[in-house]
């Protein structure tokens, strides 16, 4: 019926006006200019959160490192994720405000609410995570100069620890070590201090040791360089290293035993043939 030709009247009776259809959008007519930027703009603000993210784990792989060529990476990504954590701080604020102002229903608001909480706490929390991964204190470990095969690795045996590697990362620094505060077994305990860069150890026993070397720097600064060693077996000891004919030798198993243990010792038997 056409929509200005009055309605039809029936035994006193107005026919009821046809309702209205909607508006569905035609097939094959493209999205409005609108939809299309509001769906780059959402399409842009998930790449770059990618991105965001993505520069924080590889920077997190790589520092902290001895390296001194990173040293100007680390100021970049503290500079970088620093910024980071109040941009998105602000983002998240910018985006509540707007969602409060619009005049929509409550479910509406928490939906959209909802969608701000899971980008923004991951993306804030992995910018705080590496801002305090990064600027650790790099790792600085301990050479092993003798025995250089693991088959030689049978107590008792006797371990040359160097810090050559470190020496040369204080040296691009321009630090030089004054002198060194050794713990063989990992009690806590110094056994020897030393000036020189390389030390002799005797592990009498197989076990599980993490060697620590404190190093007392020019500049007042002190490192604790680590390294852990692993003996696997152990066997008798001979007095002397070096046997000569005719002379008599001690063989002992005495060493294999620490003082809670040898109580519960009770005999060995010797085949000498």
């Amino acid at each position: 019926m056409p929509d200005n030709q009055p309605p039809q009247v029936f035994d006193g009776l107005t026919a009821p006006l046809p309702k209205p259809t909607p508006d569905v959008p035609t097939p094959g007519v493209p999205p409005t200019p609108k939809k299309e930027q509001h769906r780059a703009a959402t399409m842009l603000f998930y790449v770059v959160t990618a991105l965001y993210i993505g520069a924080a784990f590889v920077l997190m792989a790589i520092l902290p490192s001895t390296d001194p060529t990173l040293e100007s990476l680390t100021s970049i990504g503290t500079l970088f994720f620093g910024l980071g954590v109040f941009i998105w701080l602000g983002v998240g604020v910018f985006a509540l405000l707007r969602i409060m102002s619009v005049k929509t229903s409550g479910r509406i608001q928490r939906i959209a609410l909802l969608r701000i909480l899971i980008v923004e706490i991951p993306v804030v929390a992995i910018s705080l995570m590496t801002l305090l991964l990064i600027n650790r204190e790099a790792p600085i470990g301990i050479d092993i100069l003798a025995p250089l095969t693991a088959d030689q690795y049978i107590a008792p045996v006797s371990v040359t620890f160097g810090t050559q590697t470190a020496n040369e990362i204080f040296a691009a620094k321009r630090q030089s070590v004054i002198k060194y505060q050794w713990d063989f077994e990992g009690d806590g305990k110094i056994n020897v201090e030393t000036a020189e860069p390389q030390v002799i150890a005797y592990y009498p026993r197989e076990g599980i040791y993490r060697i620590t070397a404190t190093a007392y720097l020019n500049d007042g600064t002190i490192k604790v360089l680590t390294r852990t060693l692993q003996i696997p077996r152990s066997h008798f000891a001979v007095d002397p290293n070096d046997p000569v004919i005719n002379e008599p030798v001690t063989f002992s198993v005495s060493h294999m035993f620490t003082k809670e243990t040898e109580k519960n010792f009770v005999k060995a038997t010797w085949d000498f043939d």
